[in-house]
């Protein structure tokens, strides 16, 4: 039993390193990488509530807004990028919503919507037989959730 735990440590061990090694032997590796969240663009109008009937009324619709990931990277860095971010190039992200409003009569309601999104950017090199050969800067931008207002005027 002992000699068993000791292999599969041992194997470890071995692993980590080669897989270090390999990272430096050939491919892109990140050398830094910094991440903030912020705004991904203005306010967007997403649709209106129109009230035609001489009474203030509750009116319900729902919206869908879809976003997609971001990647600013050279070939075969951007997999590498993928792998750390947890999310592919391209990868679109759907969120959808339901508002109920009150509008007086005769009057319309706009709804605007704007994501909030995790924004990366940072630095790698490329090695070839242990040598730095090529080194970049790249950036990504996941967008993580929606956000809606409802206004009474267009802007």
């Amino acid at each position: 039993m002992r000699k068993t735990i000791l292999l599969m440590v041992a194997t470890l061990v071995i692993l980590g390193i080669a897989s270090s090694v390999y990272a430096k032997f050939w491919g892109w590796e990140i050398t830094t990488l910094y991440s903030w969240e912020s705004w991904k663009g203005e306010w967007e109008l997403a649709g209106s509530l129109n009230n035609v009937s001489p009474y203030t009324t509750t009116l319900s619709q729902s919206f869908s807004s879809t976003s997609y990931v971001r990647i600013s990277a050279c070939v075969g860095l951007d997999e590498v990028i993928e792998a750390r971010i947890g999310y592919e190039a391209g990868q679109q992200i759907t969120r959808t919503y339901t508002i109920s409003v009150s509008v007086p009569p005769y009057s319309k309601v706009y709804i605007y919507e704007r994501w909030w999104a995790k924004y990366y950017c940072g630095s790698a090199v490329k090695y070839e037989f242990w040598e730095i050969v090529d080194a970049a800067n790249w950036s990504a931008c996941v967008p993580k959730s929606l956000h809606y207002e409802v206004r009474d005027t267009m802007r």
